[in-house]
């Protein structure tokens, strides 16, 4: 594999590794650490995270290196808030019709926040506007770390992204855009206790 081959597949492992949850909210993303987990250099590792920090999934927090991002308050409103009107701008738009094997996630299929990353993605698959998809898969891939550091902060989850599910292999897009409302709404109001839980487990490692 050469240095660019590298770098590309860093970046996408890296990538793969944060919607996953592989790496919480806060944490600091040493470049020696990663070099050792995945066996290679620091160049390709060096690489990626500067794009993933252009891509504005990661930070920099300057003398103490990358980090996963941990928002304040105010900040997460604002991610649900922008994840919220694209998604219900999506409902709005022509979608392609649902494949009789979709790729819509099965409510049991895995954890609640990777089916909910799938489900997302495959609204953002489903549009044709190339902006609009892009724009949903950012915000998605930004709220991936902090879906999985809150799986036990709300209770409904599973309820709720099975409702998701089941309207959206429908296409039923009126009745998908107000339950997004309430779905989003839900986590907005919840903004303050996720991240004064996210930061208390940050603290205790």
């Amino acid at each position: 594999m050469n240095a660019d081959s590298k770098r590309i597949y860093m970046h996408r492992t890296l990538k793969r590794a944060l919607r996953a949850g592989r790496y919480a909210p806060g944490e600091h993303l040493d470049v020696a650490a990663l070099a050792d987990e995945y066996g290679v250099s620091g160049v390709p590792i060096r690489a990626a995270l500067q794009r993933l920090l252009g891509e504005g999934l990661i930070e920099d927090h300057h003398r103490e290196g990358m980090h996963v991002p941990l928002p304040d308050e105010s900040e997460l409103r604002q991610h649900y808030e922008w994840m919220q009107r694209l998604t219900m701008m999506a409902c709005d738009m022509p979608v392609r019709p649902a494949a009789p094997a979709s790729s819509t996630p099965a409510p049991d299929s895995t954890n609640t926040a990777t089916q909910t990353w799938a489900l997302f993605d495959s609204i953002a698959e489903a549009i044709d506007l190339k902006d609009m998809r892009a724009a949903i898969r950012l915000a998605n891939d930004r709220l991936a770390p902090i879906r999985h550091a809150k799986l036990d902060l709300l209770p409904n989850a599973e309820a709720d992204l099975a409702e998701l599910c089941r309207l959206w292999q429908q296409r039923d897009l009126a009745s998908l855009k107000a339950e997004l409302h309430v779905y989003f709404e839900r986590r907005k109001v919840l903004a303050s206790r996720i991240v004064t839980t996210l930061r208390a487990r940050r603290t205790q490692r």
